[in-house]
Order: structure tokens, then sequence, then C-alpha cells
């Protein structure tokens, strides 16, 4: 009874840390463009990941696109930020 009690005392801070890890090792992303407007967060505020560029779409919507994808994006009319 007692080795089970100290089983779950070990395993909680395990479950925890886990949890938490992915915030330290990666640092703090504020999501994906839909998820930080849909925040209140102003569109010319957002922002996307390294190497990536903040267009909006025809329906105004913003998104996060390579560099080299911009202008196919922009001829079907989305414009960059």
């Amino acid at each position: 009874m007692i080795k089970q009690k100290t089983n779950i005392i070990l395993i909680i801070p395990l479950i925890l840390l886990i949890g938490i890890a992915p915030n330290l090792a990666f640092g703090y992303f504020p999501g994906s463009p839909y998820d930080q407007e849909e925040k209140g967060t102003p569109i010319a505020e957002i922002t996307c990941r390294d190497g990536r560029v903040l267009m909006i779409d025809l329906r105004g919507k913003p998104g996060c696109a390579f560099e080299d994808h911009t202008d196919r994006l922009m001829s079907f009319g989305w414009s960059k930020i």
C-alpha cells in the first residue's frame, strides 16, 4: 500500500512536467492566425511562425504563408500585410 502511494506521488510531478515541457523547450507561441484573431488581436499585430508571412484572404481572414508561396496566393486575390 505504501509503495502504491509512493508511485502516485512520483508520477504526479512527471505528468505536470510533461504538460509544461513543450512551452519551456519551444517557447510560447500565441497560436494560429485564426486563434489570434478570435482572441481579439488586431490583424496588424498577428504574428506568424518564423519564415512565414502574414497574408489576408478575400474574406479578410488572416493566414500565414511561406515567402515563396506568396506570389501564388496573391494571384488568387490574397494580399500581403
